[in-house]
């Protein structure tokens, strides 16, 4: 016989993993769709909404940093889309 706490350890143990398990699933489906839309044979038409919803979440999630890019071109710096040669996107 199993007692209460072990069972619920034993399905504590279960859902955590579905949830890892779910999670995975979720993201590489995500890489996926994301893949296909900025790299995939669409991508000339679907990249550009794409990169743009995701902006546009990032600055409803981040409301400040519109500030820092406001801060930024009062003080004249070059815009945060324009990377100098010491920088660059790996990907």
């Amino acid at each position: 016989m199993y007692t209460i706490q072990e069972v619920k350890k034993q399905l504590d143990m279960l859902i955590k993993k579905a949830r890892v398990d779910m999670y995975k699933l979720c993201q590489s489906k995500l890489i996926h769709w994301y893949d296909l839309c900025l790299r995939g044979q669409y991508s000339q038409i679907l990249s550009r909404p794409l990169v743009n919803c995701l902006s546009d979440s990032f600055r409803k999630e981040f409301p400040h940093s519109i500030a820092l890019t406001e801060f930024l071109a009062e003080r004249n710096y070059p815009p945060l889309d324009k990377l100098s040669d010491n920088w660059q996107i790996l990907g």
